[in-house]
């Protein structure tokens, strides 16, 4: 759900023009920064909502065991070195205490 939304600056937010890549989800880590530094970026929507099938809970239950399964998933990848970070404000950020408790 917040899938490239490059043309919106925030106004104040300090953001100039051209300092966010096209590939950029909105209040999400830029890939083109993060991959030319050595990670790897990935956007996964929640179950049930936008592109993904089945049927969400925002913040529920089995919200927090799809984000725990997918760390897991994450950090076996051939192209994973096993560490796994979390990125971004608002909803990205909420997810993260969810992930945590798990």
């Amino acid at each position: 759900g917040k899938h490239n939304q490059k043309d919106m600056l925030w106004p104040g937010a300090g953001i100039e023009p051209g300092w966010m890549s096209k590939l950029t989800g909105f209040e999400a880590p830029d890939p083109a920064y993060w991959c030319s530094h050595g990670y790897s970026v990935v956007y996964v929507d929640p179950r049930g909502m936008w592109h993904s099938e089945g049927e969400g809970v925002h913040n529920g239950p089995q919200e927090a065991e799809d984000v725990y399964d997918t760390i897991e998933w994450l950090g076996v990848r051939d192209w994973s070195n096993g560490r796994v970070g979390m990125l971004g404000v608002s909803y990205l950020a909420g997810i993260q205490y969810i992930a945590a408790a798990m």
